[in-house]
C-alpha cells in the first residue's frame, strides 16, 4: 500500500511522462556528479525541493535548472563544502 501511495505522489508531481524524464535525467546527473550519494537519496531530496518550488512557481520552464542547483547546493552544504569549492 505504501508503494502505491508513493507512486501516486510521484505521478502527481509530474504533469506528463516527458516532464518526468527531464527531471529524472537531472536527478541521474546529480547522483553521478556526487558519486558517493545513491540515486534514491538524491531523488528523494530532488522531489521534496521540486514539490516546494512547484507550489510557488508561476512560470515552470526553469524548474529543472533551479531545482537541480538547489539540490546540489544542499548536498554540498551537508558535506561541509562551500559552493565553487573543488573536491
Amino acid at each position: 500500500m505504501a508503494l502505491r501511495n508513493t507512486a501516486m505522489q510521484v505521478s502527481r508531481l509530474y504533469k506528463d511522462d516527458s516532464e518526468m524524464k527531464v527531471h529524472r535525467s537531472e536527478i541521474e546527473y546529480i547522483s553521478v556528479r556526487h558519486l558517493d550519494i545513491p540515486y534514491q537519496k538524491v531523488s528523494r531530496l530532488y522531489e521534496i525541493v521540486l514539490r516546494h518550488y512547484k507550489q510557488q512557481a508561476r512560470i515552470t520552464d526553469f524548474l529543472v535548472v533551479l531545482t537541480g542547483r538547489r539540490v546540489e547546493y544542499l548536498l554540498r552544504k551537508v558535506r561541509g563544502r562551500q559552493p565553487g569549492e573543488s573536491r
